[in-house]
């Protein structure tokens, strides 16, 4: 049918069985003209009292767009609608507007309740204490949530997309594949794994896992995940302590009894029975007293009522045995509490007899040094703490061996242990009953000497300076240990243990500062040099970033026209240190071992710096090294050198390496190591020389072609008598074994005069020049002034 030639009947009838509600209306007019039956049915008009209503008490406007709008019934309730208005001209030549009216509060309630459940699912998803996550088909991450998270310990991002298996020990994931495929084939599972979160510690949880259906095609996995492991470790503690209360109870060496309230035995164990004599079913029902020595049965008493009060409790007594002997036991009494009341008592006795006899000798051990029987530091912290209680005024002294390292270090523990031993004897020899010594650790002892004052404490150190002077014996080895000492005053300097050993300590450190062997009362200028491991750490690094650089002096013979020799002197330089002292590293370098690598590369500087005058044309001249005690011992130091004079081309016979009197220690090796340095071509000249305390019997065995008179004496030249016949005594000790002998810091014309009216020759010295770069002393190298 053609819809021009529908009649007004069938365009109403069209409008009337519409669903949607549909309003016509004359807007200039302020009224409707049509209404069809669902707007009618949701506001409760009929036609005609509906068409009577003024189009302004609905609309106050006719929106062109979609709105939400509230319409009142008839009765005056609300009705949530959406409208949008279309004008609608007609043939009449007025303007009408079509007004779709929809019921929207239904969808509005639904919405509600849609956006109520979301949130009640997400805060089920967000703060549920459980793991709640889901998989797809692949096993793979989807989502989890924060609880999730917090437990794996990884961010989301890295769960997410991840397999399950990666978080599962390999015996769990392999174990899991059966559960994940009934799942996906549409299969509840509950099952217990492990996971490992990021800190690797793992989880016992226990999964429930369900598929997930969308579209009725299963798409996935969901499920939630409860950590057990505390569940679990709980469970199996409480059947842990079950079986160790049993094995405590039954198997226990020591005798565990059971009492009621009134010290009748109920239960008992293996060990009670051996204990009394008498077996569990003899003892049960008896009392417990009568097993107790008369003498403490009262007391054994009061200690037993004093348990039933709800106090656990420990004492010691003794029973008395049949043939008279005493056992000594410790008991221990236990409330026993069932639904909070006490309806027993547990006892544990062990017998402590031998622990008693021991109990002397462990306090004499708990308190002394096993090496030399003195008392030790716990002893020491309990005796100056009393004295500090008491305000009495005593002395302090805190003593350190000067050349222990040496004798540990090279003559070995045992001697070093011996050492101690013998310095203990003399120390408890001299203090006697005036004070109390005490082995601090390593070589380090403390002194405590009551009511004495500073001059008397300062005499008492002066006598032990002297005494530990003297020689020891070390198994036929004659050595010379002297003794540094730091004095502290109570309550002068302090009146705290530590502030009192850190005082007596920096004056030590003080003392040993001033040349060792002497004693230094503290004062606020002391001040300890404390190790410097900034300087250790840049150390290490220092070859590395080429910062040792050498520094030459030469040596004359007659006068400073005749050179005879270079020696080569380390020197560092650090970007953060600035430039550090050879005392400051030299140390250091020898007891990190640091001196080895280090000294390897002095010798090749050397040797390459005399290749390079001697390539230069300057005349050849001997270059001279030190070597440490630790180099000097190295197993591979001849080898070494063999290879840096091969490597830089220098003849041997112009490498000179200085040793000192402390390296013929071990005379065999030292021997063996100087004959083959010496057939290498290499000169030896001993550093040093009259400082030592070795015999000098090592002169006439090992391959020494120069002695070196240490500068100390030259300084006190003119000054110390005995100190000048020391002088022209090894002088004259070096001209009768042939030996070439040099003085070294010679700064003065008169000192130089002394050595060449007595017969030395050769010097070296700020008298004749200091060390310098190499192209500063290239001067000397005048081939015309070159002693040849």
């Amino acid at each position: 049918m053609d819809a021009s030639a529908w009649t007004k009947e069938d365009l109403l009838k069209i409008l009337h069985n519409a669903d949607t509600g549909l309003l016509v209306s004359v807007p200039d007019e302020n009224r409707f003209v049509e209404v069809n039956t669902p707007v009618l049915s949701n506001l409760g008009y009929t036609r005609e009292e509906f068409l009577s209503l003024p189009l302004s008490d609905l609309f106050d406007t006719l929106p062109l767009e979609k709105q939400e709008k509230v319409l009142y019934k008839k009765n005056g309730e609300e009705l949530l609608v959406e409208t949008v208005s279309r004008p609608l001209p007609l043939s009449d030549g007025r303007l009408y507007t079509l007004t779709t009216v929809k019921d929207i509060t239904k969808n509005r309630e639904i919405k509600y309740r849609l956006k109520h459940k979301d949130q009640q699912f997400k805060s089920l998803y967000l703060y549920n204490p459980d793991t709640i996550f889901s998989l797809d088909m692949n096993g793979r991450y989807t989502n989890i949530n924060p609880s999730g998270v917090e437990l794996f310990g990884y961010a989301p991002e890295k769960i997410n997309g991840s397999s399950y298996l990666e978080f599962l020990t390999k015996e769990a994931g392999e174990a899991t594949l059966s559960h994940f495929r009934k799942v996906t084939n549409g299969e509840t599972v509950r099952f217990e794994t492990t996971l490992i979160s990021r800190d690797e510690a793992r989880h016992i949880m226990d999964v429930t896992a369900v598929p997930l259906i969308i579209d009725n095609v299963i798409t996935g996995v969901i499920g939630i995940a409860r950590d057990m492991t505390v569940k679990k470790a709980t469970e199996r503690l409480l059947t842990e302590s079950e079986q160790r209360y049993r094995s405590l109870f039954d198997y226990n060496t020591d005798a565990v009894m059971t009492f009621d309230t009134d010290g009748t035995f109920t239960h008992a164990n293996a060990s009670t029975e051996k204990l009394t004599g008498m077996s569990i079913e003899q003892l049960r029902g008896k009392s417990f007293l009568p097993f107790i020595s008369e003498e403490v049965r009262e007391e054994t008493r009061r200690h037993f009522f004093t348990s039933l009060q709800g106090q656990p409790h420990q004492y010691e007594t003794q029973l008395t045995m049949s043939e008279g002997e005493k056992l000594y036991l410790h008991i221990a009494l236990v409330p026993i509490y069932i639904d909070g009341s006490i309806t027993g008592i547990h006892c544990v006795a062990k017998n402590v007899t031998e622990l008693k006899k021991l109990n002397t000798k462990m306090n004499h051990l708990a308190y002394h040094d096993t090496l030399t029987g003195l008392p030790n530091q716990r002893y020491f912290h309990e005796t100056i703490e009393q004295k500090l209680a008491s305000g009495e005024n005593f002395a302090l002294f805190f003593l350190d061996l000067d050349r222990f390292k040496f004798i540990n270090d090279y003559m070995g523990h045992h001697m070093g242990d011996e050492l101690l031993k013998q310095v203990s004897r003399r120390l408890l020899r001299l203090v006697g009953t005036r004070g109390n010594v005490f082995r601090y650790g390593g070589d380090e002892f403390l002194i405590i000497l009551p009511e004495v004052d500073t001059e008397e404490a300062g005499e008492i150190a002066a006598d032990i300076t002297s005494e530990m002077e003297r020689s020891y014996d070390l198994n036929g080895y004659e050595a010379l240990v002297t003794v540094s000492i730091g004095i502290s005053m109570s309550p002068e300097h302090s009146n705290t243990t530590a502030a009192l050993i850190r005082q007596a300590d920096n004056a030590m450190y003080h003392a040993k500062n001033l040349g060792k062997n002497t004693w230094q009362v503290y004062n606020s200028q002391v001040q300890k040099r404390k190790t410097d491991l900034k300087t250790e750490s840049h150390l290490y690094k220092a070859l590395a970033n080429r910062e040792f650089f050498l520094v030459y002096q030469p040596q004359f013979e007659k006068d400073s026209s005749h050179l005879i020799g270079i020696e080569a002197l380390l020197r560092w330089r650090n970007k953060d240190l600035g430039l550090v002292s050879p005392s400051e590293f030299i140390t250091i370098a020898e007891e990190t071992g640091l001196i080895v690598p280090i000294g390897e590369w002095a010798i090749r500087e050397a040797c390459q710096q005399a290749k390079a005058w001697q390539d230069e044309g300057y005349p050849p001249v001997k270059i001279s090294v030190n070597l440490s005690m630790r180099q000097f011992y190295h197993n591979d130091l001849v080898e070494m050198v063999a290879q840096i004079l091969q490597e830089t081309g220098l003849p041997a016979k112009y490498l000179e390496l200085e040793i000192t009197e402390s390296m013929a220690i071990h005379a065999e090796e030292a021997t063996d190591i100087l004959n083959r340095l010496s057939g290498l071509g290499v000169k030896i000249s001993i550093d040093d020389f009259g400082t030592g305390y070795s015999s000098l019997s090592y002169l006439k065995r090992f391959p020494i072609h120069q002695l070196k008179i240490d500068k100390s004496f030259i300084k006190d030249i003119g000054v110390d008598r005995e100190n000048n016949d020391i002088i022209t005594t090894i002088i004259s000790l070096a001209d009768s074994l042939n030996l070439e002998v040099i003085a070294e810091g010679v700064e003065t014309a008169s000192q130089l005069d002394f050595l060449r009216r007595n017969g030395c020759d050769k010097y070296q010295g700020y008298y004749f020049a200091k060390p310098m770069k190499p192209e500063q002393i290239v001067s000397h190298f005048n081939p015309k002034l070159f002693h040849k």
